[in-house]
């Protein structure tokens, strides 16, 4: 295979032949040379916190774990990787082109072939399902979850979801430690919220409610 990584590349002649197996281990450990020419590449900043399951799992006793894969996140912590590659977005990326409609689905073009990601591949891939729901589900009963976690806090942000999961867990009962991994878990890993971003009043309403929580059509919100 000789075919340019990126046909705009300003980065001239770089090939895939050119990328060895060295500079695939330098960049999974972050320590490319910085004369190599992926290394001067742009970068796509992600920011997905998936390292947040080396979090969770470093804190959860062996019945939370237990608990935490009887939900609809649960499989996720069988990730073998956490790592998301920038070269391998920005490639991506490159071949992404406008859709009419992108609530439909993402449309990609390599060479002569057009690909869509729709809607019907995510939920496949994460096996979230889609369905309908509305953002105003629980939001008319108060979260005991909140006020127990985050009294007196008007709009809890994640950074307040973060100092909780990084206390000392025996001063929350099971049922809550289980909470705080849901939502980092959800906030960090799915959507990449930003530490002082506030965290939905539906969210917050739902984590009260375990069998709520795993009904809900998280497909449709995550898309």
């Amino acid at each position: 295979m000789n075919q340019n990584f990126w046909e705009d590349d300003p980065i001239p002649n770089f090939n895939i032949d050119e990328f060895t197996v060295e500079d695939t281990t330098a960049m999974l450990d972050n320590t490319l040379p910085a004369t190599t020419k992926l290394a001067k590449a742009p970068r796509i900043r992600v920011r997905a916190a998936w390292t947040v399951l080396d979090k969770i799992k470093k804190k959860m006793t062996g019945n939370l774990e237990h608990r935490l894969r009887q939900t609809v996140l649960g499989h996720y912590l069988d990730l073998t990787s956490v790592i998301c590659e920038s070269p391998l977005l920005l490639c991506v990326a490159r071949h992404q082109v406008p859709s009419a409609n992108p609530s439909d689905g993402i449309t990609y073009v390599f060479g002569n072939d057009f690909l869509h990601f729709t809607p019907i591949q995510f939920c496949l891939i994460t096996k979230f399902r889609f369905g309908p729901f509305t953002n105003t589900i629980s939001n008319g009963s108060p979260s005991s979850f909140r006020s127990r976690i985050f009294p007196g806090t008007h709009e809890v942000r994640l950074h307040h979801v973060e100092d909780a999961f990084d206390s000392d867990w025996a001063q929350h009962n099971e049922d809550d430690c289980l909470r705080l991994c849901l939502l980092m878990l959800l906030k960090l890993g799915f959507k990449g919220t930003q530490r002082f971003e506030t965290i939905d009043k539906m969210v917050m309403n739902l984590v009260d409610d375990f069998q709520a929580w795993n009904n809900i059509p998280w497909g449709s919100y995550l898309w």
